[in-house]
C-alpha cells in the first residue's frame, strides 16, 4: 500500500494563484494577517441568546419559521465566525437536532459560509444519527467547496480536533468516499493513507469507490490486494470492478484467471463480470471468445439478462454476422427475455452498415408492432437508412402502414427540419426534392431549414441556387429568407454578395428589418470597412428603424479591434440616451478595448461594476479580461481573475485554461505552466490539442526536447489528429534553436529533428517543401552532409522537383 501512496503524492490545497506563483503557503501566517476580532459585549449577548434559544425551543423543522424573524436575524448577524462555530459545537453535544437546524438555517437562508470546523461537527452529528445519505451529500458539498488538494487540511482537522469523537471512523471513511465521488482521487488516497496511520478500517464501499476510480491504472491491483489484506470480503461488485479494470488495461488473460479464481469464494462469478469480459472481447474483435464466455454463464447457472444478449448481438452485428445475431435475438425470446429498443437499434445498425435497408424496415416494423417507442438512435438509423438507399418510399409507406396517415407537408417538414438540426442538410435536400416530385408542396419551415443549413455549412453556392429558385417561383413572402442569405454571406466575409441580395429583396418590394441591417453591419465590420459600417448605421436611423443592442455591440466590437475607445464610449452614451442598458456582451467588448489600450484598471472597474449592479458577467467576459492581462504580461493579475471567477460560481472552461497556459508559456514561467497543465490532467478537465501544442512549442523553444517528445507522444495516445503542421511547428523550432546557439548548445538538436522526422514518416505523414527547406538549410550549416543526401533521397521519394537544392 505504501507504493500506492508514493505513486500518487497529494498536492497541497492552494488557489491557483498560490499554486503557480508561490512556493509555500502557511495557514498560520494567514491567521496572523486576518486575526478574529475579540468578542464585544454586544456579540457576547447575541451569542448567549442564540445559544439559549436553540437549546431550549428549537426542534426539528422549527428553524424554518425563524427566517423572517428580524430579532433572530439581527442577533445572528452580530455573531462572528468563531462564535457561530462554538454554537454549532455546543449544540451538537446538548441538542444535536438543533445543531443541524442552526447550521442549515445560516447556510441555506442567510447565505452564511460556515467554517471547516462547523462542517465537520455537522458531519459527526449526521453520522451519529445514522443519516448516511445526508452525510454523503454534506461531505460532497464540503469537498467541492474546499477543492482539489484540500485533503491534507481536512485530515489534519479531523485528527487534531475530532479524534476521540465516537463517530470519527465513519466520517473519515465517508470523507474519502466523497473525494473519490467528486473526481479528486489523489485527495481520496491521501485520506485513505491517514486512515491507515490511525488504524481506522475502511469500509467495502470506500474500497469499491477507490477501485472504480483507479480501474484504468495498474494501481487497481494494489487496492484489491489491500482489501484482502484488511480481512474484508470483496463483494460481487468489487470483483466486477477489478475485472473491468483489467479489461480496460487489455489484461484479458489476467482478468479471466481472476474470474476463475472466484469460483470457490462466497461470491463466485457474476453476470456483471461475464458481461464485462464479453464486451471487452467484442471491442477487440474476438467474437468467438465472447461467445465462449456467454456459454460459460449457462454452465455456472447464472441468469442472463437482456444486457448480456445485447453485448453479443452488438458484436455480431458490427462484424456483419447478421444471421447469427438474429439467432441470438430468437434465443433471448425463447428464454423469456424481451428484446428492448437497444436490441433493435443494434440489429438495425448492423443492416445499415451492410446496406441492407429492407432488413432495417423489417426490424423497425416488428419493434413498432411490439409497442416499443423508437428513440433518437432509431430515428437517425431510419433517416440514414432510407436516404442513403434513396428509398424514401419505404420509409413513408412504413409510417402509413403503422399510423394510417398519408404523408403530407407537415410530416415532410418535420423530417427535413430534424435532419437540418443534425447537420444532415444533404439528406434533407434529397428528401425535399422527393417531396416536390410527389407534388407535395413544401412550406416555409422546409425552405428556411434547408437555406439556413446550407449557409451554416458554408455551402454558399448551393444556398444561392436554392434561394434564387425560391425567388423565381415567387415563394419569398417576407424578409426572413433574405435575412438568412445576407447573414450567410456576411459571416463568410462576402459583403458584396450580401449587398446584392439586399438590393434584390428591395426590388421585390420587401421591407428590410433591423435583422437585415445588423447582418450587413456585421459584414462591413468583418471586412474592416468601418466607414461603410458607420454610414449603414446612420441609414438605419434615417429609415425609422430602431438600432438594437446587437447593432451597437457589433459596431463597438469593430472599433474595439482598432483600439478606438473614444468612439466606443460615444456609442455607449448613445445607447443609454435611447434607454438601452448595455448587455454583458457589450461590456465585454468595452473591456476588450481597454485591454488593447493597456487600460487594465478600467477593464477591472467595469467587471467589478457588473458584479455589483449587473448584468452578471459570463465566462467570455472573464476570458476576455484574462487574455488582456496575459498579453500585458501580468500573469499574477490573470490568475487572480481566474480565482475570482471560481469564487463567483463561474466554472472556467477549456478556453480559459488554454489562455492561461499560453500566457504562462509566452510571458510567464514554463514550470508554472507545467504545474497548471498537470493539475488539469489530474482533474480530467478535457484538455484540447492546442493545450498540448502550446507546451510542446515552449519546450522546443527552451531546448528541452525530452519533455516536448513526451508531450507529443501523449498527444498521439490521446487520439488527437496529428497533421504535418504539428510536426512542422516542432521541427522548425528545433532547427531555429540549433542555428541560434550554434557551438554553445548543450546537445545537437538536429538529432532530435531526425527523431521527429522518423516519427512523422512512421505515422504516414510526408514531408512538404517548406519543412524540407528548413531541415536542408540546418543540415548544410551544421556540415552534416550525410543527412543532406538522405534528405535529398527522401525528397525524390516524395515526388518533389529535384532540379534545385541538389546539395
Amino acid at each position: 500500500m505504501l507504493r500506492l501512496i508514493l505513486k500518487y503524492p497529494l498536492k497541497p490545497q492552494l488557489p491557483y494563484s498560490f499554486l503557480l506563483l508561490k512556493s509555500s503557503f502557511s495557514a498560520a501566517a494567514l491567521a496572523v494577517d486576518h486575526p478574529e476580532p475579540p468578542p464585544t459585549t454586544t456579540t457576547r449577548t447575541a451569542f448567549s441568546k442564540i445559544l439559549n434559544f436553540f437549546q431550549t425551543y428549537c426542534t426539528k423543522g422549527s428553524a424554518k419559521l425563524l427566517k423572517g424573524d428580524p430579532c433572530i436575524k439581527n442577533l445572528i448577524f452580530d455573531l462572528n465566525e468563531l462564535e457561530i462555530e462554538d454554537i454549532v459545537e455546543k449544540l451538537s453535544v446538548e441538542n444535536s437536532e438543533s445543531a443541524l437546524e442552526f447550521f442549515f438555517l445560516l447556510r441555506n437562508d442567510y447565505g452564511f459560509k460556515h467554517s471547516r470546523v462547523s462542517h465537520i461537527v455537522v458531519a459527526h452529528v449526521l453520522a451519529k444519527k445514522q443519516r448516511f445519505r445526508a452525510l454523503k451529500f454534506h461531505l460532497q458539498n464540503l469537498v467541492q467547496e474546499e477543492g482539489l488538494g484540500s485533503a491534507s487540511l481536512l485530515s489534519e482537522l479531523l485528527s487534531s480536533r475530532f479524534q476521540k469523537w465516537d463517530s470519527n471512523h465513519v466520517v473519515w471513511d465517508m470523507l474519502a468516499s466523497a473525494y473519490s465521488r467528486c473526481q479528486m482521487v489523489l485527495d481520496a488516497l491521501f485520506v485513505f493513507a491517514k486512515m491507515k496511520d490511525f488504524n481506522i478500517r475502511a469500509s467495502i464501499i470506500l474500497y469499491n469507490n477507490l477501485l472504480y476510480k483507479l480501474r484504468d491504472t495498474d494501481i487497481v491491483r494494489d487496492v484489491y490486494d489491500d482489501i484482502k489484506a484488511s480481512g474484508i470480503n470483496p463483494s460481487e461488485y468489487t470483483n466486477s470492478i477489478l475485472i473491468d479494470g483489467l479489461c480496460k488495461q487489455f489484461s484479458m488473460q489476467e482478468a479471466v484467471e481472476f474470474l476463475r479464481g472466484t469460483e470457490c469464494r462466497e461470491f463466485g462469478p457474476c453476470v456483471v463480470s461475464f458481461n464485462t469480459l464479453m464486451s471487452s472481447s467484442c471491442k477487440m474483435g474476438y467474437i468467438d471468445v465472447a461467445k465462449s464466455f456467454f456459454c460459460m454463464m449457462f454452465k455456472y447457472g447464472l441468469h442472463l439478462n437482456v444486457y448480456s444478449y445485447n453485448i453479443l448481438i452488438h458484436g455480431l452485428s458490427m462484424a456483419g454476422a447478421m444471421e447469427e445475431a438474429l439467432e441470438f435475438k430468437g434465443d433471448m425470446e425463447k428464454h423469456g427475455l424481451e428484446p428492448n429498443v437497444v436490441t433493435y437499434n443494434v440489429l438495425a445498425k448492423g443492416f445499415c452498415l451492410l446496406g441492407m435497408t429492407s432488413g432495417v424496415w423489417t426490424l423497425i416494423n416488428e419493434m413498432l408492432h411490439k409497442g416499443l417507442n423508437p428513440d433518437i438512435v432509431t430515428f437517425k438509423l431510419l433517416i440514414c437508412g432510407y436516404c442513403k438507399a434513396v428509398n424514401v418510399d419505404e420509409g413513408i409507406m412504413l409510417r402509413e402502414e403503422n399510423s394510417g396517415h398519408k404523408p403530407d407537408t407537415v410530416m415532410y417538414s418535420i423530417l427535413i427540419q430534424g435532419l437540418c438540426k443534425k447537420g444532415l442538410v444533404e439528406l434533407a435536400f434529397q428528401l425535399y426534392k422527393d417531396m416536390c416530385y410527389k407534388r407535395i408542396l413544401p412550406n416555409i419551415v422546409a425552405h428556411r431549414s434547408i437555406l439556413k443549413s446550407f449557409c451554416e455549412k458554408g455551402y454558399m453556392c448551393e444556398a444561392r441556387a436554392f434561394f434564387d429558385a425560391l425567388i423565381n417561383c415567387d415563394l419569398m413572402d417576407d424578409v426572413l429568407l433574405g435575412n438568412i442569405m445576407i447573414d450567410g454571406y456576411a459571416k463568410c466575409g462576402d459583403i458584396g454578395e450580401a449587398l446584392q441580395v439586399y438590393e434584390l429583396i428591395k426590388e421585390k418590394g420587401i421591407m428590410p428589418s433591423i435583422v437585415t441591417f445588423n447582418s450587413l453591419l456585421y459584414g462591413f465590420c468583418k471586412a474592416r470597412k468601418l466607414d461603410d459600417a458607420r454610414k449603414l448605421f446612420d441609414t438605419i436611423v434615417a429609415q425609422g428603424l430602431i438600432p438594437t443592442e446587437v447593432t451597437y455591440t457589433t459596431l463597438m466590437d469593430a472599433y474595439s479591434e482598432e483600439g478606438n475607445i473614444q468612439t466606443i464610449l460615444e456609442l455607449q452614451a448613445e445607447m443609454k440616451a435611447r434607454g438601452m442598458e448595455p448587455t454583458h456582451v457589450t461590456r465585454t467588448v468595452i473591456m476588450k478595448c481597454h485591454g488593447k489600450t493597456s487600460q487594465m484598471h478600467e477593464s477591472v472597474r467595469i467587471l467589478k461594476n457588473m458584479l455589483t449592479t449587473g448584468p452578471w458577467p459570463d465566462e467570455v467576459s472573464y476570458n476576455t479580461i484574462i487574455q488582456s492581462f496575459c498579453k500585458a504580461r501580468d500573469m499574477k493579475g490573470a490568475i487572480r481573475l481566474h480565482d475570482e471567477m471560481i469564487d463567483n460560481n463561474l466554472l472556467p472552461s477549456r478556453v480559459t485554461y488554454n489562455i492561461l497556459l499560453n500566457g504562462l508559456c509566452v510571458h510567464g514561467d514554463l514550470k508554472y505552466a507545467e504545474k497548471l497543465f498537470s493539475s488539469l490532467e489530474d482533474r480530467d478537465v478535457g484538455l484540447m490539442k492546442c493545450d498540448y501544442t502550446i507546451l510542446i512549442k515552449a519546450h522546443c523553444a527552451k531546448g528541452d526536447v525530452n519533455k516536448a517528445v513526451g508531450l507529443f507522444k501523449k498527444m498521439i495516445e490521446k487520439g488527437f489528429e496529428i497533421s504535418i503542421r504539428d510536426y512542422s511547428a516542432v521541427i522548425n523550432r528545433l532547427c531555429k534553436r540549433n542555428l541560434l546557439y550554434g557551438p554553445y548548445k548543450k546537445r545537437n538538436l538536429l538529432d532530435d529533428v531526425k527523431d521527429f522526422l522518423h516519427m512523422m514518416l512512421s505515422h504516414g505523414i510526408s514531408v512538404d517543401l517548406q519543412m524540407y527547406s528548413v531541415m536542408l538549410n540546418s543540415f548544410r550549416r551544421s556540415g552534416d552532409h550525410n543527412s543532406v543526401f538522405q534528405l535529398f533521397s527522401l525528397k525524390i521519394k516524395c515526388g518533389f522537383d529535384t532540379a534545385s537544392n541538389c546539395g
